[in-house]
């Protein structure tokens, strides 16, 4: 209730026409039925199917609007916008939706591709890492064995041990600068 005097009732439509066959033919169905069918009723029908003579005061003004060519022109003008009006935010919505899928995915996939660039980098650099100190590792060894024979197994695990690449380039250093075993341990 809006006021002491005014209240509103919102109906629709269509859902009146799925549940006119339970509703008892009154006034308020009545209006209902009018606004569903005025446009696409003949006279007579209308007629003998109202028995409110408001209604029938409204068909006779929707058949002097309808008669007017320019006015029933602007009428079906006004319908033909309404119905593109839809229709275009229709398009327009699934346009969005797949340009945003759209969008998504290359993010996603940028994402993805900068991820696996980053880890791969890294993998890439810890392996060339390892490379490198099993590289070094494999010189100062070979140099104490092509200076001093077969080295002792503690020797042999120690550098095996040593993840460290300074310290390794100063022991392969040291294996070319000593002059026997005892003096690189």
């Amino acid at each position: 209730r809006l006021t002491k005097d005014l209240s509103l009732h919102l109906l629709e439509l269509p859902k009146f026409e799925k549940q006119q066959a339970k509703v008892d033919h009154n006034e308020l169905s009545d209006w209902l039925h009018f606004f569903n069918h005025a446009p696409h009723e003949e006279d007579k029908t209308m007629r003998t199917y109202y028995q409110t003579p408001l209604i029938h005061k409204a068909f006779d003004v929707l058949e002097q609007l309808s008669a007017d060519a320019q006015t029933r022109q602007r009428v079906e003008m006004r319908e033909k916008a309404l119905k593109d009006e839809t229709s275009i935010k229709a398009e327009m919505r699934r346009l969005g939706w797949k340009e945003g899928r759209q969008k998504g995915r290359q993010e996603g996939l940028q994402q993805g591709l900068q991820q696996g660039l980053q880890q791969g980098l890294q993998q890439g650099l810890q392996q060339g890492r390892q490379e490198t100190l099993a590289n070094v590792r494999e010189m100062v060894l070979s140099t104490l064995e092509e200076r001093f024979g077969t080295l002792p197994r503690s020797v042999m695990d120690t550098l095996k041990s040593l993840n460290h690449l300074e310290l390794l380039k100063h022991l392969l250093k040291l294996a070319f600068q000593c002059s026997n075993l005892e003096t690189f341990q």
